[in-house]
């Protein structure tokens, strides 16, 4: 059983890729400029370690959501095979 996708879920990872695609349009620019140097090297890293715990935060939020669609799935199934002896 492959559980739905929580509709939420989508709209959070939909922002979390605005956010990355923000930060890759800003380092293209930048490299096209040939302002490497003067990026705001620690902002981006900032913006890197927060998408990563807003997705690990997600993955964590989903898997609960999965193992509790399952459990329900696996006990609903037993309960009618009990009900068939």
């Amino acid at each position: 059983m492959v559980p739905e996708a929580d509709p939420d879920l989508l709209v959070a990872l939909s922002r979390i890729g605005a956010n990355l695609n923000q930060i890759a349009r800003a380092l293209n620019a930048a490299r096209k400029l040939g302002v490497y140097d003067q990026l705001d090297t620690l902002a981006i890293a900032a913006s890197l370690v927060a998408i990563e715990r807003q997705l690990d935060g997600l993955a964590r939020l989903h898997q609960a959501e999965a193992d509790r669609q399952i459990m329900e799935a696996l006990s609903s199934s037993t309960s009618k095979s009990d009900m068939d002896l």
